[in-house]
Parts: C-alpha cells; structure tokens; sequence
C-alpha cells in the first residue's frame, strides 16, 4: 500500500505526516479494447474484402456462401503471463434484403491451418441498408480453445468472416476484436497440446502441479482381425515453492495418432529448465497387433506422486477391438478391462478414461477420453481400418493467494529549517518500497527507514510494501 507522506515545509519546525492511501494489485478483467485488422491474409470471391479495416461507410461484399475472408495483424498486445479469459468479435454492416443468408466467425491460432468452432453473427433482421453492429462471443468466452500469447501474434491469428447459404448480400463496413485476459486464476488448466507460460501470480508462494501425459493410439489393422487398445498416460504430481513473477513452461503432451507413443505433459522452470513434473505419455499399439501395450510410466515420470496410465486391452479374437487403457488417476494407476468384454475402455477416478474397442467391422477405433486415455483398437474385414487416437493430456496448477502484505506503522519526523529527515515505517510482510509519486515511477529505497534529501520546500513521499 502506498502512504502518502505529505511533506515538509519550509517553517521553523518542519513536520512529516503518513498518511495511508491503498495497495495497488493486479486488477483482473483487462481487455485490449476494439482492435481492426490491417491485413486481408486470403479471401474467395469476396468484394472489396479491404473495406473492413476501419468503419468508413465502404463495405466489403459477400453474396454467395462459398464467399470467406480471412483477416489478420490485428496487433494484439497483451502482458506476459496473462491468460486469455474471452474474445469477442463484430462487425458493422448489414444485409442487403430480406432473406437469409448470415455470416459465420471461426478463428485460427496458427495462421490458417486450423480453425476452432464457428459461431454466427445474428445478421438476422433485413436492416435496410442502416448499419448495426453485431457481435459473436463474449469477455468469458475462449471459443472452446485454450489460447497461448504467440497464437494471438500477428503471424498465427486469423478472422475468418465465411457466409452461409441462403439469400441477399452482406456488406460489411468494419471488423473488430476485443480480447479480455488477466492474471491467472486458481485452478488454471491447459488442455491445449504445446508450449505455453505460467507466471506465479502476486501474493502466491506455493502451487500444486498435475500432469497427465498423452494418451497412446489403439492398433489400426490392415488384415483380418480383432486389435488391441493404446495405453493411458502417466500422471504426476507435486507441491512446488514458487516466488511471485517467476516464469514456468508448460508443455501439454499431444494423443498420439501413429504408432509412436504419446508425448508427455511438462512443466518446468524457464528459460530451459530441467522438468520439475513430468507425465509420461502412452504406448501406441502396432498395426495388426492384438496384444495391448503399456501405458505411461510412472517410474519414468517425475514428481511427489505418480501412476502408472493403464495398459490397452487385447483385442478378443471373433469379437471386438481391444478398449484403450485409461490414463492415470490422482489416486491410484490407470486401469483396463481384461475380460470377454474388454472392448471397453478402462476409467479410473482422476483421469482420462481409455475409448471403447469397436464392436463392428471395419468400424474406426474410438479415441481416449481426455485426460491421456488410450485409444482403442479395431475388428477389420476390409480395406484400412484405423485405431482410435490416443487423447490429449492436460496440466493443472492450483494454488492459494497469500494476504497481500500492508503497512503496519510509521514513523513521523520533523526538524529546523532546511536538511533532511529520516522517515519510518513497518510492513506485515515483503519489502518496504519508498517512491516519490503516488503511482508509478521507481522506487527511492527500500527498507524500515528512509532519509530524504535535503529539502526546503513542501515535499511529498510514498511507501507501500510488496
């Protein structure tokens, strides 16, 4: 908290004052405000696609539901550490005559490549050329996806305005984006596969990692046969001592969809290093296998806790595909079912159950439940039948927020004419920080006591503690 140290004047006697003003902590619910693109990234069949950059009364065309348009370099810009609470698009225009036709919003984290689930601008009201705004998503709405900073750069994300079926043109004047982001909160899970970033929020000494490792792939047959089920991921577990602002990374291990196993789920201290918790991923079952294979270790994972992901279950010979292993779970390891019925997919509490063996020909292999459960194996008649994908894993850190620490004292002063003065002050906890503006700027000292310069005129110090 920051004391207001009003200060001392030019008299005979010179006196200071403390005054208490507040703590300054992270405010959460920060948005980047309405951003407009400044790059078509690709576009069909779309008029003057460029004339959604600014809202200037010239209108982009879409008149036929094969018309798309991605646009991007919105130049997001957002604090490391944040992470993204929602994301709200709109856009200004309207809808040359009655009928039908909408617009659908999909959104992309790698430049194009993919596209997370569509939601639809309600174009819905034949607005007779009058424009109106009109919005998809919301401050709480991440659009099914967990979002990393560089997904939101100017190279990886993409707005993708596509047009439904239907009658009537959309004309389109303006394009926006309102990104909502804060700090993290308690309890911060990641689902999506990759590389991300946790920094220990203020007032926060201790966290509680959970990994789950990728789920492994069930046995894809290419002849006669009934094929065995991929194994669970490992889980992990421990209790870290962390410091405010310090940088973790995260890595979610992704399901496996060949024969390889799944990737393991991280977490680690930046920059490189060393793992802190490790789950280790699944094993993927060979093509025209029947036998199922291990899941994740916990002997090769890494924390306080560990188990083992469950085994993938064989296939039953004249009967179905062996079911995926679960992975493991926050209590016990992963299981299986080893039985005539070991089609289905092994569950454990805590975790990812593993997919269902498949119970007709030629009938794909079902994926894993996340977290890390395995995917199943298949009974082929014909052609190339697929094993099902192992499921992604996950990482959750939990934690509780320590008191911020506060002013508890101070220590007034006073003295004759021009000089300096040594002032005072106590904390709960933390470091006392002394400043010359009552927000901002660097900090002067630090400790219980301050001297100030030598002043003859009105002055005025802070304090707070951190």
């Amino acid at each position: 908290m920051k004391l207001n140290l009003p200060q001392l004047k030019k008299f005979l006697l010179l006196s200071v004052f403390l005054t208490f003003l507040g703590f300054g902590n992270v405010v959460n619910g920060q948005s980047t405000g309405w951003l407009s693109p400044a790059t078509t990234k690709a576009e069909n069949s779309v008029g003057n696609q460029d004339n959604v950059f600014a809202s200037d009364n010239l209108r982009a065309t879409w008149n036929d539901s094969d018309d798309w348009a991605d646009y991007g370099d919105f130049n997001i810009n957002i604090p490391v550490g944040s992470v993204i609470y929602g994301i709200e698009v709109r856009a200004e225009g309207y809808r040359s005559a009655s009928d039908d036709r909408n617009m659908d919003v999909l959104l992309s984290f790698d430049n194009g490549s993919n596209y997370i689930s569509s939601q639809q601008l309600p174009i819905n009201v034949y607005s007779s050329g009058t424009e109106n705004y009109f919005s998809a998503g919301s401050n709480v709405d991440t659009w099914g996806h967990s979002w990393s900073l560089t997904e939101l750069n100017n190279t990886n994300f993409r707005v993708r305005l596509d047009a439904t079926g239907g009658g009537g043109t959309l004309l389109m004047d303006h394009l926006q984006i309102n990104v909502h982001y804060g700090p993290p909160t308690s309890p911060y899970i990641i689902t999506t596969p990759g590389t991300s970033t946790f920094t220990v929020p203020s007032c926060v000494t201790s966290i509680t990692v959970e990994a789950w490792g990728g789920g492994g792939k069930g046995s894809t047959g290419t002849s006669d046969g009934e094929y065995a089920g991929g194994g669970g991921g490992a889980y992990a577990r421990s209790v870290l001592t962390v410091s405010p602002g310090q940088i973790y990374d995260i890595f979610v291990g992704t399901g496996s969809t060949t024969t390889s196993a799944g990737e393991s789920s991280r977490f680690r201290l930046q920059p490189t290093g060393t793992d802190l918790v490790r789950a280790v991923g699944g094993q993927s079952v060979a093509n025209n296998n029947n036998t199922g294979t291990l899941g994740g270790l916990a002997s090769a994972s890494l924390g306080d806790v560990t188990f083992n992901g469950g085994r993938g279950a064989n296939g039953s010979s004249n009967n179905y595909g062996g079911g995926g292993g679960s992975s493991g779970g926050t209590s016990s390891n992963g299981t299986y079912t080893a039985s005539v019925q070991n089609r289905l997919g092994g569950t454990v509490a805590g975790g990812g159950s593993g997919g269902d063996g498949s119970t007709t020909d030629d009938a794909s292999g079902n994926t894993g439940n996340g977290p890390g459960g395995g995917g199943s194996g298949v009974r082929r008649n014909n052609g190339n039948v697929i094993g099902g994908s192992g499921a992604n894993g996950q990482v959750k850190i939990t934690w509780t927020v320590g008191s911020a620490p506060t002013i508890t004292g101070t220590t007034p002063n006073s003295r004759c004419g021009t000089g300096t003065v040594v002032l005072g002050a106590t904390a709960s906890a933390g470091t006392i920080n002394w400043y010359i503006a009552a927000t901002g700027g660097t900090s002067i000292g630090t400790g219980t006591s301050f001297t100030t310069p030598s002043i003859s005129t009105t002055t005025t110090y802070y304090v707070d503690a951190t």
